[in-house]
């Protein structure tokens, strides 16, 4: 089921290099990080994400409409992507509930975050599935009947891991948006200057 771990390490690596190229001092502690979350979890991939539609709350414009995704999935895997989803560890919580982004009825879910350990997802996306049949990316339908429909448990190690590696990403994505805002800065001022000559 996992591949090999010289991809991972290289997918560990790039983000470590880039961290390190933009000087930072996080670059050996992302490889520790990297290769603690493979060596427990088997991961040979960066974490993925589901069900973040640009509609819903922290959403954006990069993800995927709630409103083209509906009616997507089809009905004969519902019910096992809800199960499977709704089975998913929390990994985050916050106060507060969920309304539906269609008809504003409150209360459809907890304010929390599930994981599988590779993919995570919004505790109201079994209820988008189930309700309105909201597609899912390939790779996480793929996983799911790989899997049998049984979403795994993490021991605390693995979430641990998990959550290294979330809080790692995170930082990487932090650090490029911040790096091409610089960049677009720079080429805006450039672009100023060269229209003044």
């Amino acid at each position: 089921m996992s591949k090999a771990p010289t991809s991972s390490l290289l997918n560990c690596q790039a983000g470590s290099l880039f961290l390190s190229v933009i000087g930072t001092p996080y670059a050996e502690a992302g490889r520790r990080r990297c290769a603690t979350a493979f060596t427990l979890i088997g991961r040979a991939m960066p974490l993925q994400s589901a069900g973040n539609f640009r509609e819903l709350d922290l959403g954006s414009d990069e993800e995927p409409s709630i409103v083209k995704a509906r009616g997507k999935l089809l009905e004969a895997e519902r019910t096992q992507v809800a199960r499977y989803l709704t089975t998913g560890v929390v990994f985050a919580v916050s106060s507060g509930v969920l309304s539906d982004w269609f008809t504003g009825e409150k209360n459809i879910a907890p304010h929390h975050a599930r994981t599988d350990g590779v993919w995570h997802w919004r505790a109201d996306l079994p209820y988008y599935v189930l309700r309105y049949g909201v597609a899912l990316p390939e790779a996480f339908l793929q996983r799911m009947r790989e899997l049998d429909w049984k979403c795994p448990v993490l021991s605390p190690q693995e979430l641990n891991a998990f959550m290294e590696q979330l809080s790692f990403e995170s930082e990487v994505r932090q650090k490029l948006k911040r790096k091409q805002q610089k960049e677009a800065q720079v080429g805006r001022a450039l672009e100023r200057q060269r229209a003044k000559k």
